[in-house]
């Protein structure tokens, strides 16, 4: 997802292989997994490499459909689903008023997009996730862990030079409130990658990666890299 000042080039020039193998790109598809019906009609919202997407087709058999305002990202998302054998549609589309009718989708999610914006643009952004959703459909956003300390730490310390600057982060209590305000009914909660800030932005040495693969749910939902709230949308 192309946003303010984010330069996201830099998801493009791995190997779309590589990236889908990739420990983070698993620990994410293991968060989300669960709260994604097998079969649903499904919309990756800034997709970037769209695995998330892909994987719901494989796996679940799921319809999907791969949302960027970024032709890059669109590109990208292309060259991984032909790699890896999945039909996915691909749709230039900004996420603040998304090209699709309402309720046309069973199921849309977005994983780290809607913190690059302002607080007005974010709300207005999982507004437009509720709007195409359909009604006892599913709306799944995962955000950057305010409680992650190797993450928020690493984030102050290098303030505008940081790479995803700017970037808010958020306890999965406020991404709930937030989901609430737009009409969605929170109902679970998970996360992922509770240690890889450690290897990331603290040293490469601390690959503590089996806590990643092996961590409780309530700890991967207080403590992950990113939190991921999963919401209904009313009837």
């Amino acid at each position: 997802m192309a946003t303010h000042k984010v330069d996201w080039s830099f998801l493009y020039r791995s190997e779309p292989s590589d990236r889908w193998t990739s420990h983070f790109t698993l620990m994410v598809w293991k968060a989300f997994r669960p709260f994604i019906k097998t079969g649903s009609r499904l919309l990756e919202i800034g997709c970037g490499p769209a695995a998330i997407v892909s994987r719901s087709v494989l796996e679940l058999g799921c319809a999907g459909v791969a949302s960027d305002i970024d032709p890059a990202a669109l590109q990208y998302a292309g060259l991984l689903a032909e790699k890896v054998g999945a039909r996915v549609q691909r749709v230039l589309g900004d996420g603040l008023c998304l090209p699709f009718q309402s309720g046309t989708f069973d199921a849309v999610l977005s994983a780290g997009v809607i913190e690059h914006f302002s607080r007005a643009e974010t709300a207005l952004m999982v507004a437009e996730h509720a709007r195409v959703c359909r009604a006892g459909g599913r709306v799944l956003i995962a955000v950057p862990n305010l409680l992650n300390l190797p993450l928020t730490y690493h984030k102050l310390r290098t303030g505008p030079s940081y790479h995803a600057y700017p970037e808010r982060s958020y306890t999965v209590w406020g991404l709930a409130r937030l989901m609430r305000g737009c009409g969605l009914r929170p109902v679970a909660w998970s996360g992922f990658g509770p240690a890889i800030g450690l290897e990331w932005f603290i040293h490469s040495s601390l690959r503590l990666r089996w806590i990643d693969r092996h961590a409780p749910n309530w700890l991967l939902a207080l403590f992950g890299h990113e939190v991921l709230v999963a919401a209904e949308k009313a009837g």
